[in-house]
């Protein structure tokens, strides 16, 4: 928590600062193209992760039928 709040803070007011809309918008100011890059694909293997995980759960609920 202690890390958290301070770094939404932080986010937000460099959002508000560069009127940027998204996380990547954000990045692309404060550290470069290369930044922004990096936030995008950490963004789609979270998202990636995220979808397995839900396939695994729904998977098993199939599998406890049988």
């Amino acid at each position: 928590m202690c890390f958290i709040v301070p770094a939404l803070i932080i986010l937000a007011y460099c959002s508000d600062h560069n009127a940027a809309k998204t996380l990547q918008e954000v990045l692309r100011f404060a550290g470069g193209k290369k930044a922004e890059q990096a936030t995008s694909f950490f963004i789609a293997l979270y998202c990636f992760g995220t979808c397995v995980t839900f396939l695994i759960i729904i998977g098993d609920q199939f599998d406890r039928g049988t």
